[in-house]
């Protein structure tokens, strides 16, 4: 399979496409054909290494999308699915192909794009729970969202103003670039 890979930390620069053999799902695992990835800050701070990672050569994309290879553990082959926990296979999405185990992955909703899906995920999961689960806003709550040009905080804004809130945000001028 290719995969997008670095074998050193550092800069974009360290990056390759390289041909990798194809994993072997576990007894717990769903193989899935990569079809979307996305690019999270944690893939950065790992190609930069600041958050090393267990073993190089490695692919990042914490977040993918894609189709189920063959039936596993109640996934039938071609059905849609993503995660946001693709690296914890040892391989993310930036690999053709994932062996995932069957507990991390969700059914994509019809009408929903692979994109979408890959970009969706940690984000707007992190903005639900801080919100909802652990903020319990409700309809209609004001909301002070901070770093409202985050990922987080443009998903918080999206979603308070979802549920009828009053919404102000905070949001810094140039601030730092990901590593």
């Amino acid at each position: 399979m290719q995969a997008m890979i670095f074998r050193k930390y550092g800069d974009p620069d360290v990056f390759e496409m390289a041909e990798l053999p194809d994993p072997i799902a576990g007894e717990n695992d769903v193989l899935v054909r990569v079809m979307a990835t996305s690019v999270n800050r944690l893939d950065t701070f790992q190609r930069a290494g600041t958050r090393p990672v267990g073993k190089l050569p490695f692919a990042p994309g914490l977040e993918a999308a894609g189709t189920v290879v063959t039936d596993a553990h109640g996934f039938t082959a071609g059905e849609r699915v993503m995660t946001t926990r693709a690296t914890e296979s040892g391989m993310g999405g930036y690999a053709a192909l994932l062996a995932l185990p069957a507990d991390t992955l969700v059914r994509i909703p019809d009408g929903v794009s692979f994109e979408q899906a890959a970009a969706a995920g940690l984000a707007a999961s992190t903005a639900w729970a801080s919100l909802f689960d652990i903020g319990k806003m409700r309809d209609g709550e004001r909301v002070l969202i901070t770093a409202g040009a985050s990922g987080v905080g443009t998903a918080q804004v999206q979603f308070a103003k979802m549920r009828g809130g009053w919404v102000a945000a905070s949001a810094g001028g140039a601030g730092k670039a990901a590593q």
